[in-house]
C-alpha cells in the first residue's frame, strides 16, 4: 500500500505559561524575555500546525483542493505521527545567548544550537482544531520567529498494532469528486518527512500582541502535479470496494511516482504565519 503523507493538519498547540523577565527589546527586534510588557506585547505564543484550504483560514474540518487532473479532492481524515517540532532562533542567535529560563520544558535549546526543539513524539488529528495533549502546556517564547520545521515519521511505538500509523507517518482519507460525491480513497506516507515553514519579515512580531503562530500547510500544493483522481480509479481494495487504496507499486505513468511527488509537494507546502484565532 502506498503510503502518502498528508498532514491535513491541525497539530496545534500551546497555551504557554509565562517566563520571567522584563519584556525589554534586545536591540535586534526580538523580545528578550517572554513576559507581558503591559503594553499589549505578546508574552508567549500558542502554536498550531494546520492544513489550509487555498486562500482560506486555518480551521478544523474537511479540506478541499484540486489535483493535477483538475479533479476535486476532499480530505476528511488526517492523522499524523509527529516526531519533532523545531523553531530556528531569529537574528543568527544561538541558545547560549538567550536569557536563563526563557525556554522552558518540554521545549529545549541545547548549548551551541540555533533551534528551540520540542522532542516528544505524539499522534495528532490534523483536522481537529483543539491542541493535542502533548503541546497543551508547552511554553514557547514570544520572539520574532521566521523559520520552523516539523518532522513526521512512522508512529509504530505510538499506536496499537494494526493502526495505519504503525508503518506510516500520516494516515489520510477522503473523497474524490465535486462536493465529496465521488468514491473514497485512502493514502498513507510511510517515509519520514521534514517540512519547513517560513514567514515574511515582520509577520510575527510580539509587539503587535499577536496571540500565536500558525504552521500552515497549503493543501493546494499537495496534489497540484499529481493526478490523484485518475490513480484512485486504477486502484483496487479487495477489503473495501467503496474505498480506493492507492498503491504506487505496480502502477504506471504518473501514478508510478505518486508517493515521491506528493512528498516533495508536502515538503514545500509550509508557511509560518501569525495566528489571530
Amino acid at each position: 500500500m502506498t503510503s502518502l503523507l498528508t498532514p491535513r493538519a491541525v497539530v496545534t498547540a500551546l497555551a504557554l505559561a509565562g517566563c520571567g523577565g522584563d519584556g525589554t527589546d534586545d536591540g535586534n527586534g526580538t523580545l528578550a524575555e517572554g513576559t507581558n510588557t503591559g503594553n499589549g506585547a505578546a508574552e508567549t505564543f500558542e502554536v498550531r500546525l494546520a492544513a489550509l484550504s487555498p486562500g482560506g483560514p486555518a480551521v478544523g474540518g474537511p479540506q478541499e483542493t484540486i489535483d493535477g487532473a483538475d479533479g476535486a479532492v476532499r480530505i476528511d481524515r488526517a492523522r499524523a505521527a509527529v516526531r519533532e517540532v523545531r523553531f530556528q532562533l531569529p537574528d543568527g542567535r544561538r541558545c547560549d545567548t538567550l536569557p536563563a529560563g526563557l525556554v522552558a520544558p518540554p521545549w529545549v535549546c541545547p548549548s551551541g544550537d540555533d533551534r528551540v526543539r520540542f522532542d516528544a513524539s505524539f499522534v495528532v488529528d490534523l483536522l481537529d482544531p483543539a491542541p493535542p495533549a502533548a503541546l497543551a502546556d508547552a511554553p514557547l517564547p514570544a520572539l520574532n520567529w521566521r523559520r520552523a520545521e516539523v518532522r513526521f515519521a512512522d508512529g509504530r511505538d505510538l499506536v496499537p498494532a494494526g493502526d495505519p500509523l504503525t508503518d506510516a507517518a500520516l494516515d489520510l482519507g477522503g473523497t474524490l469528486g465535486d462536493g465529496g460525491a465521488g468514491r473514497r480513497f485512502a493514502l498513507a506516507l510511510s517515509t519520514s518527512l521534514d517540512v519547513r515553514f517560513e514567514a515574511d519579515a515582520g509577520e510575527i512580531d510580539p509587539a503587535t500582541g499577536v496571540p500565536g503562530v500558525l504552521l500552515g500547510l497549503d493543501v493546494s500544493r499537495w496534489f497540484a502535479a499529481v493526478p490523484l483522481t485518475a490513480c484512485a480509479a486504477d486502484a483496487d481494495d479487495a477489503d473495501d470496494p467503496d474505498e480506493d487504496e492507492i498503491d504506487a507499486t505496480g502502477l504506471g505513468g504518473a501514478c508510478a511516482d505518486l508517493e515521491d511527488a506528493v512528498e516533495a509537494a508536502l515538503e514545500n507546502s509550509g508557511d509560518l504565519r501569525r495566528d489571530d484565532d
